[in-house]
């Protein structure tokens, strides 16, 4: 039984009574070690490849559920980013800010938008130099990221170039919910229209997610995911209904219906349902195995009824149990073990990561985060963020919660208020990582070297750790709620304590199981 540390940068004391002191912390049981994620893919750094003209079948992952399709009535979000390549990926704690009257964001691409009097707070992932990799967890609880989903659209409607890599960021700074998340992305794409070929936005916080599919152009279609259901998506449009009507649970662009059966995607007169994904996607996308395949994966782990496996799968789907993020996590690791698709016969023959199967888990798995919100104690208690450095398969999820004032130390180089005016400055897609990703990186080289024999031990480090994690939850998160009654910046400091210490401690952990495995070659 091992209690946590509160471990805090010199530089920033922890504040607080007599229960912060380590002698009387907490209470029991949870160690050491924490993250995540594995690259290995290589990616192409040229505008086309960032804008997702290249790489059908070769980007993201992601599914959500309900509040009333899971255990403790959270909404869930899970999101693997498959960047590709080793980029630095650097986590920031980006304040509030406030902006003089007048003051306007301008646009990668050349558009100007009015700004707002003041910005939220956000945990920024961040990928320099990279136009849509980027992830964005903001102090009201929205968590906003993408899959790229290819369209067909050839006569795109665009103003100023158009809109793209600042959309999510701007939703991170001014949303208040994922409805309002929505709401705010689907105006900039109804003035400047989307820059990309085709992505899919998923929108969460506590109360609800919605995906929202985007065209380039300025065509796009919302959809609140029901409340006790669960949706998979992985490189194509997942959404087939859409009822404009519908208001409470769907959005469209103006003149959607319409503007399909003017470029002859839809046919009315043949009496079909419309259908989005069969009007708008990419052919070549919509039918693509690699894609389509995952997101029927997917769905056979978590459904009630069996699923054929074809392209045209269920947006929405009822689960076989109350979900929890340890079946979410279950998923993002998946490649295919116990199906036909698993060509590594159970990994004797290699790594399942760089197979012909496109996976879900996969070599260019750079990042992943199941995101757990819940809307029955305060947003920085109930929602929090997963997080897996590297691929999840040879990493850790570690807990950080919405509330954290600091993220971990060592996972960014420099300072936000820099990292925000350079993302695109010459150079920046081989700006070096940050230290504490350099234990991720080493375990996840030890263990592609000899997949076989090196993934029971990384399997069991990472169990005990996260069993630690979700064992202490209930604990801690009772402790912070009591606070942030009296004290809502003390349970912040204290939130930020328990995030850091359990980051430092899996990082450790990681570090000595590397040692342990130091006569496996890496390659």
């Amino acid at each position: 039984m091992l209690d946590f540390a509160l471990a805090r940068p010199a530089s920033r004391p922890f504040r607080g009574a007599s229960w912060a002191r380590p002698s009387l912390l907490v209470t029991p049981f949870v160690i050491l070690l924490l993250l995540v994620v594995a690259p290995a893919f290589a990616v192409a750094q040229d505008q086309g490849a960032q804008d997702g003209l290249t790489g059908d079948g070769m980007n993201c992952f992601a599914l959500a559920a309900g509040k009333d399709a899971t255990a403790d009535g959270s909404v869930l979000f899970g999101h693997n980013e498959d960047t590709g390549a080793e980029p630095a990926i650097n986590h920031w704690r980006v304040p509030r800010r406030k902006h003089p009257k007048g003051a306007t964001v301008r646009l990668v691409r050349g558009g100007v938008v009015p700004q707002v009097a003041e910005t939220w707070s956000y945990i920024w992932s961040q990928m320099p130099g990279f136009h849509y990799s980027d992830a964005y967890f903001n102090e009201h609880g929205v968590a906003v990221a993408s899959n790229a989903c290819s369209s067909r659209e050839d006569k795109p409607e665009l103003k100023s170039g158009g809109i793209g890599y600042m959309l999510r960021r701007l939703v991170a700074e001014r949303a208040t919910s994922a409805r309002h998340g929505v709401q705010v992305a689907t105006r900039l794409l109804g003035e400047f229209g989307y820059a990309a070929p085709g992505r899919t936005l998923t929108i969460a916080d506590a109360k609800e997610a919605w995906i929202l599919c985007m065209v380039r152009g300025k065509t796009w279609a919302a959809a609140r995911v029901p409340d006790d259901k669960v949706i998979v998506l992985a490189n194509s449009y997942p959404l087939h209904r859409v009822d404009p009507n519908d208001t409470e649970n769907f959005a469209v662009s103006p003149g959607l219906i319409d503007y399909a059966e003017a470029r002859g995607w839809y046919d009315a007169s043949r009496g079909d349902a419309f259908d989005f994904t069969v009007a708008f996607s990419a052919p070549r996308n919509r039918m693509n195995p690699r894609n389509y395949r995952r997101q029927w994966r997917g769905i056979s782990l978590l459904a009630k009824n069996v699923v054929d496996e074809d392209w045209r799968l269920p947006t929405f789907f009822t689960p076989s149990r109350k979900l929890t993020p340890r079946h979410f996590m279950r998923v993002l690791r998946d490649h295919y073990e116990d199906t036909v698709y698993d060509v590594t016969d159970g990994y004797q023959k290699g790594t399942p990561n760089a197979t012909t199967e496109r996976t879900i888990c996969t070599s260019s798995t750079i990042n992943s985060t199941v995101f757990q919100l819940r809307g029955h104690l305060p947003v920085d208690v109930g929602s929090l963020m997963w997080i897996s450095m590297r691929r999840p398969d040879g990493s850790v999820y570690v807990p950080w919660y919405c509330g954290i004032e600091d993220v971990p130390p060592m996972f960014a180089l420099g300072r936000a208020k820099d990292a925000l005016a350079t993302h695109f400055a010459k150079g920046a897609t081989k700006r070096p990582q940050p230290p504490s990703f350099a234990a991720f990186a080493e375990l996840c080289r030890r263990l592609e070297a000899n997949y076989r024999e090196v993934f029971p031990q990384v399997r069991r480090m990472r169990s005990i750790l996260e069993a630690s994690f979700f064992e202490l939850q209930p604990t801690i998160e009772a402790t912070a709620a009591e606070l942030h009654s009296k004290d809502p910046e003390l349970a912040r400091d204290f939130l930020t304590s328990y995030t850091i210490g359990q980051t430092g401690k899996t990082i450790r952990a990681i570090n000595r199981l590397c040692e342990r495995l130091s006569t496996t070659p890496a390659r």
